[in-house]
């Protein structure tokens, strides 16, 4: 019966040459010394209340953070340095006041997380929230991107849950903002199987061909002004 062939045993630490050990460990150090310039040049923008969510905020940081770990791990600590290091004076003397006697360096990033969101993230009213979406209807001259855009952003605090993209699908058509456009949108989609992708996809659509009729518009009035001045030149003209 043949034998079955096994793989080479990896070769422990004893076992390595003294050239092989080095080269390990002059890897590792490289290793380490790449992670440390990247955190170094780690630099991110400090919170402003007044421009941005914390939310937002938070997530974008999270979002820079992982560009770091694209090409090593940044360990728990190094991420809450970077937290502690890019927030701003504000949200930082909020956490050192409410960790104290706490070392504020050997606090877990989850933890301050937790507390700035506390902070920051306002208290809503989920009737407030959902009325203020049902009123939300297309300005005048708002192209459907920004009102879908709006009605999102909207929703982010009305707690839709599973029912979201119905929600979404039923505004668009109702808060459109054009008898015709509803008239249209309610004729291609009779049913509560329409969703709400297919239901903007229509709306986009009806949105440029009124862009295309406008131009069209513009168009043929210039040629027919175009077409009256040179009418207008040859009466004019003097052949004696």
């Amino acid at each position: 019966m043949p034998k079955q062939r096994r793989g080479k045993k990896k070769p422990s630490d004893e076992e390595l040459s003294d050239s092989q050990q080095d080269g390990r460990e002059e890897t590792f150090c490289e290793s380490n010394a790449n992670s440390a310039a990247r955190v170094q040049n780690f630099k991110f923008p400090q919170y402003e209340e007044e421009v941005e969510l914390w939310a937002y905020y938070i997530n974008r940081f999270e979002v820079g953070i992982s560009r770091l770990e694209l090409t090593g791990s940044i360990d728990a600590r190094t991420r809450s340095i970077l937290l502690l290091t890019s927030v701003g004076p504000n949200p930082f003397k909020i956490l050192v006041d409410h960790f104290r006697p706490r070392d504020i360096k050997e606090v877990p990033y989850k933890e301050l997380k937790e507390v700035l969101g506390r902070f920051y993230e306002k208290s809503t009213c989920i009737f407030a929230e959902r009325r203020a979406f049902a009123m939300r209807n297309r300005g005048e001259g708002e192209s459907v991107a920004k009102f879908v855009n709006g009605l999102r952003t909207l929703a982010g605090t009305c707690e839709f849950g599973t029912s979201l993209e119905e929600r979404l699908r039923d505004q668009l058509v109702i808060g459109i903002n054009s008898s015709k456009w509803q008239e249209e949108l309610i004729r291609l989609h009779q049913t509560n199987e329409a969703t709400f992708q297919e239901v903007e996809a229509s709306a986009l659509t009806m949105e440029k061909a009124q862009v295309q009729q406008v131009l069209l518009s513009e168009f043929y009035n210039y040629c027919r002004k175009c077409q009256g001045s040179v009418k207008n030149v040859n009466l004019n003209m003097d052949f004696t």
